[in-house]
């Protein structure tokens, strides 16, 4: 009996060649030290560049801004992947953060991460270019990642006393790249103006 293909419901027509330059070879791996956290639901709107299919711009609601953790270079992680259903794939977006806490407010801050279901993080990896998690859908909006946490502190002085945050959604499309501007100074320069001012970071690096 012949195939029936008459039905392809996902046709990979815009597909490209995948042939990695020397930059996708040789690229650096890990997070930087910071990272900007929002929540989906406080975001007005966003585009997207119709050839590059990154993320250029991001609007807050009126009153609405972004958040920004800092922690120490390579102990930050990104993760993406897909697995299949029967409505078709699905795309995991993850980030795992280890928080270095001495206050009591940063400790609501975590508790008040951890009640939000609809979280998205902009990210930049140490090989340079930025990405989005959570926050790009195929058609508008993601659903966002839920945060859980590990931690304490440990038992020898020498222990890691730290939080380990882990962010973590599935989504219909892979996390999405970042261009708010041609260089890195610009794009730092975009998210730090959506940082509440109170709480900007003293060096988004």
């Amino acid at each position: 009996m012949p195939l029936d293909l008459t039905n392809n419901c996902n046709p990979i027509t815009g597909a490209i060649n995948l042939i990695p330059n020397c930059d996708a070879l040789v690229k650096k791996g890990g997070l930087g030290k910071g990272v900007y956290i929002g929540s989906v639901a406080d975001v007005d709107a966003y585009t997207v560049d119709p050839t590059t299919k990154a993320l250029t711009t991001l609007v807050m609601k009126e009153g609405k801004t972004l958040r920004y953790m800092s922690g120490k270079r390579y102990k930050n992680s990104s993760t993406m992947g897909n697995t299949q259903t029967e409505n078709g794939a699905l795309f995991q977006h993850g980030i795992t953060f280890n928080a270095y806490i001495s206050t009591q407010a940063e400790k609501e801050t975590l508790e008040l991460y951890a009640g939000a279901d609809d979280l998205f993080i902009i990210s930049q990896l140490n090989s340079g270019p930025f990405e989005a998690h959570g926050l790009v859908g195929k058609r508008g909006f993601a659903e966002g990642m839920t945060m859980t946490s590990t931690g304490g502190s440990g038992t020898a002085a020498a222990d890691a006393s730290n939080q380990v945050l882990t962010f973590a959604g599935e989504e219909d499309k892979l996390p999405v790249y970042v261009e708010f501007g041609a260089d890195t100074a610009a794009i730092l320069g975009y998210l730090d103006a959506l940082v509440d001012t109170a709480e900007a970071p003293a060096a988004a690096a």
